[in-house]
C-alpha cells in the first residue's frame, strides 16, 4: 500500500512541474513588397512572427495633403492591402498567444504606384528583367550572345562583369580571359527598374595545343589537269605546320606515290606543339619532287587552335575544298 501512495505522489509532483512550464512569449515581425497596378498599389504582407496563435493587421494612412485617414484591417495570417491614395501609411501587426505584442512599419505610396485607380494615370507597371545566353563554358577568348526576355521595359543596361557595359537590347560580348563573370541586366521604364544576374563561365585557354595525329582522307588528284607527280605514280605527300606568326613548327614524314587507293593516309606526330592558340595557324601540304623540281604546294588548311580545345585526344573532322580528313589533338597548361 505504501508503494502505491509513493507512485501517485511522484506523478502529482511531475505533473505539477510540467504544468508550470511557461509558454514562450510571441515575437511580432513581418516583411512586405509593393506591386504597382492600374487598380492601386498592392502591399503584400508576409507574417514572420513566432509563438503566435492569432493576428490582427491594421493599415492606417493619410494622403499627401494629410486629409481624412484611410483605414483597413485583416485577420488573415499574410494578407494584402490595396491602396489607392498617395501618401504615408502605417501597417501594424498585432499577434496573440497567452500574451500579445505588436510591431509597426511605415511605408510611402508614390503616385506612379497607384495607376488609374488613384489618379496617377499612364503606365504604372514596373519592368521585369529576364535574359538567357549562349556560349557558356567556352575557352577564352569567348564570345557570348545574350537574349533579352524582359517585360514592360523601354531601355536596358548590361554589365558584363568584366568592366564592360552595353545599352543594346540583345548584345554579344567577348571575354578575353577565363573566369566566372556575373552579368547583370537592368531593365527600365518610366516607373522604375528591375535587375537580374546570371553567371557566365569562361574557361582558361590552354597554354599549348599539340597535334598528335593527322589523317588525309581526300585530296585533289590533279593540279588543274595534270597529275601532281611527273612519273604518274602519284604525289609524294608531306605537310608543314606553321603557327600564327608563320613560324615553322613541324615537318612531317613523306608518304610516297600516293594514289586514291592509298587513302586514308595517317601520320602519328610528336613535338607538333603550338604555344600561340588565338591566331590563325596553317597546315601546308606539299608534293615532294626532290632535286628535279621545287616541291609543289598542293593546298592549305587554316585553323585557330583555341577553337579546337576540348578534351585531350579529341578528334576534329575538317574539309578544305577538295581536301578532307581528321586530326587528333591534346592540350596542356
Amino acid at each position: 500500500m505504501k508503494k502505491s501512495v509513493f507512485v501517485i505522489l511522484m506523478m502529482l509532483i511531475v505533473g505539477s512541474f510540467t504544468g508550470c512550464q511557461k509558454e514562450k512569449a510571441p515575437i511580432a515581425s513581418f516583411t512586405y513588397w509593393i506591386e504597382a497596378t492600374d487598380n492601386g498599389a498592392v502591399v503584400h504582407l508576409t507574417n514572420t512572427s513566432t509563438n503566435a496563435k492569432k493576428c490582427w493587421w491594421v493599415c492606417k494612412g493619410y494622403d499627401s495633403y494629410y486629409s481624412m485617414p484611410t483605414y483597413d484591417e485583416s485577420f488573415e495570417w499574410s494578407p494584402s492591402f490595396t491602396l489607392t491614395t498617395e501618401g504615408w501609411y502605417t501597417i501594424t501587426l498585432h499577434i496573440y498567444a497567452k500574451e500579445s505584442t505588436e510591431t509597426t512599419q511605415e511605408i510611402y505610396i508614390e503616385s506612379w504606384m497607384i495607376g488609374n485607380g488613384g489618379g496617377g494615370g499612364g503606365q504604372t507597371t514596373l519592368p521585369t528583367a529576364r535574359f538567357s545566353f549562349t556560349g557558356n563554358n567556352q575557352y577564352a577568348p569567348a564570345t557570348v550572345s545574350f537574349t533579352n526576355q524582359s517585360l514592360n521595359a523601354t531601355s536596358y543596361l548590361w554589365n558584363f562583369g568584366d568592366g564592360a557595359t552595353s545599352s543594346s537590347t540583345n548584345p554579344t560580348h567577348t571575354y578575353a580571359a577565363g573566369g566566372n563573370y556575373n552579368v547583370t541586366l537592368t531593365a527600365m521604364n518610366s516607373n522604375g527598374n528591375d535587375q537580374t544576374t546570371h553567371t557566365v563561365t569562361v574557361r582558361n585557354t590552354p597554354a599549348t595545343w599539340t597535334l598528335t595525329k593527322f589523317v588525309l582522307t581526300a585530296y585533289p588528284l590533279t593540279d588543274g589537269g595534270d597529275n601532281w607527280d611527273w612519273t604518274d605514280a602519284g604525289p609524294d605527300i608531306y605537310f608543314k605546320l606553321y603557327d600564327a606568326n608563320n613560324t615553322l613548327i613541324y615537318t612531317s614524314s613523306t608518304k610516297d606515290d600516293v594514289t586514291e587507293s592509298s587513302l586514308p593516309l595517317t601520320w602519328n606526330l610528336s613535338n607538333a606543339t603550338l604555344s600561340t592558340l588565338t591566331g590563325t595557324c596553317t597546315i601546308k601540304i606539299y608534293d615532294e619532287d626532290g632535286a628535279l623540281d621545287p616541291d609543289d604546294l598542293m593546298g592549305n588548311i587554316t585553323f585557330v587552335p583555341a577553337e579546337h580545345c576540348g578534351y585531350n585526344n579529341s578528334t576534329y573532322s575538317w574539309t578544305a575544298g577538295s581536301w578532307s580528313g581528321v586530326w587528333t589533338f591534346s592540350w596542356g597548361y
